[in-house]
């Protein structure tokens, strides 16, 4: 990899701004005029993208007048979802329907889009919206394969809730987190919130990542940061060791994670850095580099998770779950793969 030219350099130091405010402890954001010319515009862009601009909301004199509005109604948001995430675990704990928050609290701002709640069984999927919805005023907008979901709107805000029986893509359940209920404690409680166990958290992101989006989002990157130095990896290599899927899935996560931070931390050093996946660095600093904060998993290596899967399906005659995958061309992430193959069109 050659040295960073400039207009690289600015695009990693937009990045190594946001996760220098992230990740230590500030009380003031500054910014030089001649820093601030390049890269606020970019900052904002990949917060927003990458579902952090509520990193921000302490600082939002930082940007320039007409960018406050949007911002100032994002932290508005975020504030209201994490008021309702609490009243909500406070409600179904009230009503005795057994949860766990996952893929929703994080130990950093980012930008809430909903509340996913893992319930025990399918059962009290209905016990635990008649509980949100009478006494809560949700409403429900949609019904997945597995799940429900619910909105509330208040002034003009909306807070989305989905209740899940199931770790699914689509069709597809790719981590029957449940089933291990019978032989781990798969959960705790932090804030008193009940949470999942940071190992099954992290192997329930990188799947939603490589199997669902094929994407993932700088929000997503931090945070796997954050479960990968807390995880135990015997507990890690007991949860998932029956899905070589999930394996292969956060070791793409992983070497994610390396390649963000080094170049984060190298972005103004001349020496190339190596990562054994060049495919996967090269597209991540491309990606960088145009100020994205949303990234895109290069397609082969989502093609190669996929046939994993399959093969092992079929090597264990699981033949519940390969009809699951079967299905999955109706579901995002199979859609997306589609698209990028040119098997159907973009408006499909």
């Amino acid at each position: 990899m050659k040295a960073y030219s400039n207009y690289q350099k600015n695009g990693i130091l937009a990045l190594k701004i946001i996760v220098d405010l992230l990740c230590k402890d500030h009380t003031k954001l500054t910014l030089s005029t001649s820093t601030a010319k390049m890269t606020i515009d970019k900052i904002f862009r990949i917060s927003k993208e990458g579902k952090i601009l509520s990193a921000f909301c302490n600082f939002i004199d930082v940007f320039p007048e007409n960018l406050r509005p949007y911002l100032e109604k994002r932290c508005k948001l975020t504030k209201l979802y994490l008021k309702y995430l609490k009243i909500i675990s406070e409600e179904l704990k009230r009503r005795e329907v057994e949860h766990y928050i996952f893929k929703t609290w994080r130990p950093f701002p980012y930008d809430l889009t909903d509340i996913d709640i893992l319930l025990i069984d399918k059962k009290t999927v209905f016990s635990a919206a008649k509980a949100l919805i009478k006494s809560l005023g949700f409403k429900v907008i949609s019904k997945g394969t597995y799940s429900l979901a619910l909105r509330k709107s208040i002034n003009g805000f909306d807070i989305d809730v989905d209740l899940q029986p199931s770790v699914c893509a689509g069709t597809f359940e790719y981590f029957p987190v449940l089933e291990k209920r019978k032989v781990i404690d798969i959960g705790y409680i932090k804030e008193e919130i009940p949470l999942l166990k940071p190992e099954l958290e992290l192997a329930i992101i990188a799947g939603h990542a490589v199997l669902k989006d094929l994407a993932i989002s700088l929000a997503d990157i931090l945070y796997l940061d954050h479960l990968i130095k807390i995880s135990r990896d015997d507990f890690l290599s007991f949860a998932i060791g029956d899905y070589p899927y999930l394996i292969k899935s956060i070791e793409i996560m992983r070497d994610i994670v390396n390649i963000f931070k080094s170049v984060i931390i190298n972005y103004s050093n001349d020496n190339p850095v190596i990562f054994r996946n060049a495919l996967l660095l090269k597209s991540l600093l491309h990606q960088f580099n145009v100020g994205k904060g949303f990234f895109t998993i290069p397609l082969i290596i989502s093609t190669k998770i996929y046939l994993e899967i399959f093969f092992t399906l079929m090597k264990r005659h699981d033949y519940k779950r390969l009809l699951g995958l079967a299905l999955l061309p109706k579901s995002k992430g199979i859609k997306i793969l589609f698209k990028r193959f040119n098997f159907i069109s973009e408006n499909e």
